[in-house]
């Protein structure tokens, strides 16, 4: 009787968070770069949800609320993904350099010229972003980041910013062609 007492308190508890977890994670995922998922995030987010609700003990100190609580393992549980990802892709990039050093001190001139024209696409983007945060509203900038920059899905968009899927995608193609145009004139200046 008392297990299944513990199990109903704690899926009330998970259940009561999600959005909770959810919104840690969303939060996360605009302060990373690209490549790191939203949904991944999310996943992670979960996780130390559960885990926090699994350990967390109302009795053992009643004036701590559960969030406050959530938070630190949900971050946590967050930054552990992200520390592990990190370290796969560097296993995998540096057996692809012990595999291939002489193919890559060849083409290092190619890298170097690749790596300048990419620095200044770096700043034709920035100056374009700066220009669109001038032209179009905060949100629909923060709509368009979300979904071409950090590649969050226009569901989650939609949830977050309580629009619709469609409004979503409308902004993101508007913005896009917005983006482009800008984009092919300032590279025409250069």
């Amino acid at each position: 009787m008392e297990k299944e007492k513990q199990k109903q308190i704690y899926t009330r508890i998970v259940k009561d968070n999600i959005e909770f977890a959810e919104r840690m994670a969303w939060g996360m995922a605009r302060r990373t770069p690209r490549h790191i998922l939203y949904v991944d995030l999310r996943q992670a987010a979960l996780i130390g949800l559960f885990e926090a609700a699994k350990s967390f003990s109302a009795a053992s100190n009643p004036k701590v609320p559960f969030t406050a609580y959530a938070m630190i393992r949900v971050r946590g549980a967050m930054i552990d993904y992200m520390r592990e990802f990190v370290s796969r892709r560097q296993q995998r990039a540096d057996a692809v350099n012990e595999e291939y050093v002489d193919e890559s001190m060849i083409d290092e001139t190619q890298n170097v010229e690749r790596e300048v024209f990419m620095g200044e696409v770096r700043k034709i983007t920035s100056a374009v972003m700066m220009n669109m945060r001038i032209k179009h509203s905060v949100r629909d900038v923060d709509i368009f980041t979300s979904a071409v920059f950090h590649r969050i899905i226009l569901k989650d968009i939609a949830k977050h910013y309580n629009v619709s899927e469609s409004r979503v995608s409308q902004i993101v193609v508007r913005m896009k062609a917005d983006f482009f145009a800008a984009m092919r004139c300032e590279l025409g200046k250069n």
